[in-house]
């Protein structure tokens, strides 16, 4: 297997192990079930995660050209356009409902702000107990849901497009980040630092990295600007420390059921930690561990399909509404609940969520193919510069960041249809405006 292309796996495969090692001797000692079965089912899983990938990269490597030409940048652009004139019209009300304010009282939004980086867990508790859209803000909120998909893949598409698009575009894209991010901070959730690092971060190292794969390919000498690199890899860990600082700000003023926030550190590495960093250690264990802790009692519970609506809150909420049938109590998170697992309250790993429509003998199977369309995505991308395939490999990373954690991907409405629709995009498109575009130039030095 090519190294270029199976660097995506590798890094999944290898957090995967990550997560399950802080789960067993990582600060918290989490309750478990039958670890038996956990780490069977573990092994299982990962197997699945693996083989797809691996029979995704051999079904491209069948093809090294598609009969198309090259004006996809030329379709991407005109999607651009289409994507920036939406988030433009729904940006400010999409703000107001993201941070609640419905009054449009700047001094409360304000005062939100600040108590976010203060004591994010009252903005925590009251988002929880607020009710629901109504009036005027229902409607609008019926439309941000539905254009939300849009909102969120113009970050990816707009850094495939950087070198495209003119600077009022990139300006915009920096603001509509930053109250990204604010919308977040408002709410006392954690996630917003980690997606916006993501979903700009990630495109922008993909990018870089296919730079050297055309570089090699093409038997390209690149000359390393050292001062370059070292800026970017400051840059890196000033980006890795802020969010680590703003997550663990926000989780130890969180109550969170089962943790105390005090840790166990006696054990190597974790008794040379700096005190400093100990709060955050303990809090990102008990993130990105603490799914399989439930997990080891769900794999022992019986199995109730819910039929393709039970691995997302976007499909549980709105169709027990419209179908009347109290979905979540047919879930493993709601029998969990009889065991001390707040189906709102405490994180269920992605295995679980599929296993609520497939069981957990078929969560493999689902992770195979996801995987499969991953390899394919990235080898479109690498090979054939192809935008859309770019987007869905950072939405299927996106899924892997979480798969310990939550099914954030399909639990909400936008990253739900960014999939689809882009996975739909991609291989409606990728015959057609794709292109082996290699150009026969050998022995060139560049400076990178």
């Amino acid at each position: 297997m090519n190294s270029y292309k199976n660097i995506p796996i590798v890094i999944v495969l290898l957090y995967s192990l990550m997560t399950i090692y802080l789960f067993e001797f990582g600060v918290i000692n989490f309750p478990h079930g039958d670890k038996f079965i956990l780490y069977l089912f573990l092994i299982c899983a990962n197997a699945g995660i693996g083989l797809g990938y691996y029979f995704g990269y051999y079904s491209k490597q069948k093809k090294t050209t598609y009969p198309g030409q090259n004006n996809g940048i030329t379709f991407l652009l005109n999607v651009f356009q289409y994507s920036f004139v939406v988030y433009i019209i729904t940006f400010i009300p999409s703000f107001f409902i993201e941070t609640r304010t419905y009054s449009l009282n700047l001094s409360d939004l304000f005062q939100n702000i600040q108590i976010g980086f203060t004591d994010s867990a009252i903005l925590y508790n009251n988002i929880r107990e607020a009710n629901k859209v109504s009036g005027i803000w229902k409607l609008i909120n019926y439309i941000i849901v539905l254009t939300g998909f849009i909102r969120w893949t113009f970050f990816p598409l707009t850094i495939y497009l950087w070198q495209y698009i003119n600077n009022y575009h990139k300006i915009c894209m920096i603001i509509f980040a930053f109250f990204y991010l604010i919308s977040f901070i408002t709410t006392g959730t954690t996630a917003g630092a980690f997606t916006i690092a993501f979903i700009i971060g990630i495109p922008i190292i993909m990018k870089k990295y296919r730079k050297q794969y055309i570089y090699s390919r093409n038997h390209i000498h690149v000359i390393q600007d050292v001062k370059r690199k070292v800026l970017s890899i400051i840059l890196i860990f000033i980006v890795i420390f802020s969010c680590l600082w703003l997550f663990s700000n926000n989780m130890k003023s969180r109550e969170v059921s089962l943790y105390s926030g005090k840790g166990d550190y006696s054990a190597f590495p974790w008794n040379i930690m700096p005190e400093d960093l100990r709060p955050a250690i303990y809090w990102l264990t008990a993130y990105v561990a603490q799914g399989y802790s439930a997990l080891s009692y769900c794999l022992e519970l019986p199995f109730s399909s819910t039929f393709g609506l039970g691995n997302s809150w976007f499909t549980i909420q709105n169709f027990s509404s419209l179908l009347g049938v109290p979905i979540l109590q047919y879930t493993y998170l709601g029998k969990a609940e009889a065991l001390g697992f707040g189906a709102y309250k405490n994180w269920h790993t992605v295995y679980t969520w599929i296993a609520n429509d497939v069981s957990f003998i078929g969560v493999p199977i689902i992770l195979f193919i996801l995987y499969y369309l991953m390899a394919q995505s990235w080898c479109d991308y690498l090979d054939y510069n192809d935008g859309f395939a770019f987007i869905f490999v950072t939405i299927m990373g996106f899924f892997s960041f979480y798969i310990s954690a939550n099914n954030t991907v399909f639990s909400h409405a936008d990253t739900l249809f960014a999939f689809y629709i882009i996975l739909y995009l991609w291989k409606r498109y990728n015959k057609k405006y794709n292109y082996d575009f290699e150009t026969k130039v050998n022995n060139m030095k560049v400076l990178e």
